[in-house]
């Protein structure tokens, strides 16, 4: 099995949370969020051999919603995931975030027109996604 790369995105100076990222996406998105962030919360990246830093995003517009839509959803989910202790709320954010993504697909889906069938199917699907993970877990 392929091992999966991570990144670690480090908070804070001196440091105060220290995350760990499989996806590049979620790194650039990150600084973003905590460029973004009121107060500003620097934040360094390691992704292979480049060091990137959050300083000079500061004073930048965010990306554009119409060219970097996948982007702008991480952005709006690290913010979140900034802002709160919560864990029902982290969760909820972390479904939106996860559902934004495959927002495109929609038009192409023959329930996009039936809000309904469309939650429902949702719903369902969320139900079985989370009773596999339970279950993953208790297996373990």
């Amino acid at each position: 099995m392929k091992k999966k790369t991570r990144y670690l995105v480090t908070i804070g100076n001196p440091t105060i949370q220290t995350i760990s990222l499989c996806r590049k996406l979620d790194v650039h998105a990150l600084l973003w969020a905590c460029a973004k962030s009121n107060p500003f919360k620097p934040a360094v990246a390691n992704v292979g051999s480049q060091v990137l830093t959050n300083d000079h995003l500061r004073e930048r517009r965010l990306p554009s919603t119409q060219t970097f839509p996948a982007l702008r959803e991480r952005i709006g989910y690290w913010e979140t995931t900034l802002d709160h202790d919560d864990p029902q709320i982290l969760l909820e954010a972390a479904v939106v975030s996860a559902l934004n993504s495959y927002l495109d697909l929609m038009g192409e889906n023959a329930l996009a027109g039936d809000q309904e069938n469309f939650i429902t199917t949702i719903t369902q699907a969320a139900h079985e996604w989370a009773k596999e993970c339970f279950n993953s877990a208790n297996e373990n």
